[in-house]
């Protein structure tokens, strides 16, 4: 619109540029010409479009100014909501974060707790197992039987001595494996809870026998011993007796058996020729070591 203003104004610029310099060629003085209503109107058309376009654009200006001002009052806005927002996201997460660190905290008191669990379960089945090895019977399972039965096959033929002490169940129990196990490849002498005695005893397994049969020896005590987890001795020496009963001697009524002051036996090989003896001592007892 001002464009157009501007433009009407030049060309009533022009008309009376036009007429002036008519009027100066003529060169003759003469009585004003009447106003021309033509001009008149297009001045006043270019003037009101030039007013109505600078009012326009002054309006617009305006808006534009509130519409910029309305804007950067709602991005403020928007900032302060995003900001406020961050904030609050900011005080989530470290809410999360002391949650988190609460959670791990929880999780390695619950793993120290099992790990002392485990602990204490593993000192317990320790324990269990030692007062078990302590009040079980001495017992060679099948598996132990078979390894040592195939061990000593190749010495089959000798003549065994196997003997335990009486009114003693649990070694004569134990006497009864070791016979099956040389049975039918030895020839048995057995002893079983024959002698009742006084004084002392022996307390574990010893093997027995000549010098002649080291080899033998050691075999059954090496087998006893590995495989079947005995306490085993070899030709230690004979405990301290005191009165013995052996064989088919029997005591009734008031029968009284004393003593205990006897000799211990010397140990080492027995005498040439003697057999070879598995004798079942007493099960052997845990003793608290001495300050």
């Amino acid at each position: 619109m001002v464009v157009v203003g501007v433009a009407v104004e030049l060309a009533v610029l022009l008309m009376e540029y036009r007429h002036e310099w008519k009027d100066f060629k003529r060169g003759v003085i003469h009585s004003p010409e009447k106003p021309s209503r033509l001009v008149y109107g297009l001045g006043f058309f270019g003037v009101a479009l030039v007013t109505a376009g600078v009012a326009g654009e002054f309006r617009i200006h305006v808006k534009a100014g509130k519409i910029e001002s309305d804007m950067r009052s709602d991005v403020r806005q928007l900032a302060a909501i995003a900001h406020e927002r961050a904030a609050s996201a900011e005080s989530t997460a470290k809410g999360y974060d002391s949650k988190i660190a609460e959670a791990q905290r929880g999780t390695a008191e619950a793993q120290r707790d099992a790990e002392q669990a485990k602990e204490r379960a593993a000192n317990a089945e320790a324990e269990t197992a030692r007062l078990y090895a302590l009040t079980a019977p001495r017992r060679l399972n099948s598996d132990q039987q078979k390894g040592i039965k195939a061990a000593l096959k190749k010495f089959a033929g000798r003549t065994v001595r196997v003997s335990t002490y009486g009114l003693d169940g649990e070694g004569a129990a134990l006497g009864t494996q070791i016979i099956a196990i040389l049975t039918p490849d030895f020839k048995i002498v057995d002893e079983r809870a024959q002698s009742i005695v006084t004084g002392s005893f022996d307390f574990g397994v010893h093997v027995r026998g000549p010098q002649s049969e080291e080899e033998f020896i050691r075999a059954v005590a090496d087998n006893l011993r590995v495989t079947g987890r005995l306490q085993v001795f070899t030709n230690a020496a004979l405990p301290r007796e005191g009165a013995v009963m052996r064989g088919n001697a029997v005591a009734r009524g008031n029968a009284v058996l004393r003593g205990g002051g006897g000799t211990p036996g010397l140990g080492g090989y027995t005498a040439p020729g003697s057999l070879v003896w598995i004798e079942i001592g007493v099960k052997p007892v845990e003793i608290a070591p001495s300050k």
